[in-house]
């Protein structure tokens, strides 16, 4: 916290809290500034990429990508894909008609195969992307459209020995015999591929891919579709073994699975240079993930002791943390330390900065009051001193005390930090839980949004078996200027009453989560 503690000057009562009396945005292009002249600055924002050497000119591209996505528990396919298509401009036409909530495959129409890379680069939902030459019922079909319809450029190329080249063949729910798969590669001997086979590192990835749909119990004995083409890349799944949590030099309880924290930035937008900002931050998972991107992180924490690592130690074997246990090790260890800006104790509920402080986007997985308890500061009966006293060290010890952090209040404060320190176009990515059945509580409590963050899209991840997980993002539309009216951090506080009691029925979740007679809908 050298940062903040070396920018504090003078302070100023706010509400009931001491507040930073500085411009902080001055303070952090500043260190913003020093940031980019370390060589850890510099360094290349996504993984390397697997592309296979048919990237030629002399391969005709066909303009029909199919996306193969990774099968997880997170419902978040389509909407990270929206998302990255705006952030990177990319020219996509998506028929979506070959493509299901549980499915893993979906056709597009690409200008270019520069425009599946840089959809790769990023994307952590996908698994591979395949140029496809040719789509067919059956391999009847197949087989007789190669023979007849084949691109005379694409036959010359295959037919040469300018490469290496391996055949294989796949299937999303259902398993397919090693001797199937090879009677499929006899008969694409049509191809008449001239170069000589390499089965560990081709320069020529030629994939089949059989589509039986989405359910494993119900697949038929044929295929409905057959795609074959070419890999033109990978997507971004080997991120997940760098910075999964197992391998984390710093974690505790509620340290989020690094597939969301990537998930939550490409929702968010974030891009190299931008700053994001964690009102709870914990251990910092999201904010990993974020300065992999190529972003400014900072945050905030009302636990002082998970800030600065002197938390019990929550990994098994461990007895006791190591003395330098914190985000900032983490960030060291993955060699992204110029990204890290500063984290500071402080209540989300009692805002302590001024209307200057603007970041781009803001990520956050509040706590739930499953593992960590939501808490927030109250102010004690005695009266507080004079702020230029020397008991201001004591302050928060002699006259605040922790007090329970309703969820309701917890994100109506979200809502309103937000609409206060997003810049236009900022976005807002949080993580809100419900029981199974009680999903028309999110909707309530987005309509407590204030009229400057406008929703954009969620996804959804069940966890503990009977609740959900909802990852909601929301944009900051409007300037407080703009609006013609009172600052969009306040206009939360007009809500009417009826969507807020409608809102504080997510304050049961926790009672219902323990619950032993709480019941799963299957609807």
């Amino acid at each position: 916290m050298n940062f903040i503690r070396a920018a504090l000057s003078v302070y100023r009562p706010t509400r009931e809290l001491p507040a930073i009396s500085f411009l902080f945005r001055t303070f952090m292009a500043q260190r913003i500034q020093l940031t980019q002249t370390s060589p850890l600055a510099k360094r290349e924002v996504s993984a390397e990429v697997n592309i296979s050497n048919n990237i030629t000119t002399e391969l005709p591209f066909s303009g029909k990508v199919l996306l193969v996505f990774a099968h997880t528990d997170i419902d978040c396919k389509l909407q990270e894909l929206q998302a990255l298509t705006n952030l990177l401009d990319l020219k996509i036409q998506f028929q979506n008609d070959t493509f299901s909530k549980k499915g893993a495959y979906l056709l597009t129409e690409m200008v270019s195969r520069e425009t599946a890379l840089k959809l790769s680069r990023r994307s952590i939902s996908i698994r591979h992307i395949i140029e496809v030459w040719y789509i067919a019922d059956s391999y009847e079909d197949l087989i007789a459209d190669i023979n007849s319809h084949l691109n005379p450029e694409l036959r010359s190329y295959l037919s040469g020995n300018k490469y290496s080249y391996a055949i294989r063949v796949s299937a999303f729910a259902k398993k397919l015999p090693q001797d199937y798969s090879l009677s499929i590669i006899n008969k694409l001997e049509v191809l008449q591929c001239g170069g000589k086979v390499n089965l560990t590192e081709p320069e020529l990835l030629i994939q089949v891919i059989e589509d039986y749909g989405n359910n494993p119990k119900l697949a038929p004995a044929k295929p409905y579709r057959i795609y074959i083409g070419c890999l033109i890349s990978e997507g971004q799944r080997k991120l997940l073994a760098h910075y999964s949590l197992e391998k984390r030099y710093f974690i505790g309880n509620t340290s989020l699975d690094p597939e969301i924290c990537f998930l939550m930035g490409n929702l968010a937008k974030v891009k190299r240079g931008d700053v994001v900002f964690d009102p709870f931050v914990g251990t910092g998972s999201a904010l990993v993930s974020c300065a992999h991107l190529g972003a400014y992180v900072m945050g905030s924490d009302i636990d002082r002791k998970i800030l600065h690592g002197w938390s019990k130690c929550t990994r098994s074997g461990q007895v006791k943390r190591f003395p330098d246990e914190c985000l900032r090790k983490n960030l060291e260890k993955y060699g992204l330390e110029g990204y890290y800006l500063d984290l500071l104790a402080a209540d989300a509920g009692k805002s302590v900065w001024r209307d200057e402080f603007k970041c781009d986007a803001i990520l956050t997985d509040p706590p739930y009051g499953i593992r960590e308890g939501a808490k927030k500061l109250r102010k004690k009966e005695k009266e507080a001193p004079s702020i230029d006293t020397d008991e201001v060290k004591k302050y928060s010890k002699d006259f605040y005390k922790f007090h329970q952090y309703s969820l309701a209040d917890l994100y109506l404060d979200l809502f309103r930090f937000s609409a206060q320190h997003l810049v236009p176009g900022g976005r807002l990515v949080f993580c809100f839980p419900c029981m199974i059945g009680d999903e028309a509580n999110l909707q309530a409590l987005l309509s407590c949004a204030p009229p400057s963050l406008r929703y954009i899209t969620q996804c959804s991840q069940i966890f503990g078996g009977n609740a959900i997980r909802f990852i909601v993002c929301m944009e900051k539309v409007l300037s407080d200027n703009e609006l013609g009216q009172e600052p969009a951090g306040k206009l939360v506080s007009k809500i009417d009453k009826v969507s807020l009691e409608k809102a504080e029925k997510m304050n049961t979740f926790r009672t219902k989560y323990f619950s032993p007679n709480t019941t799963i809908n299957s609807t």
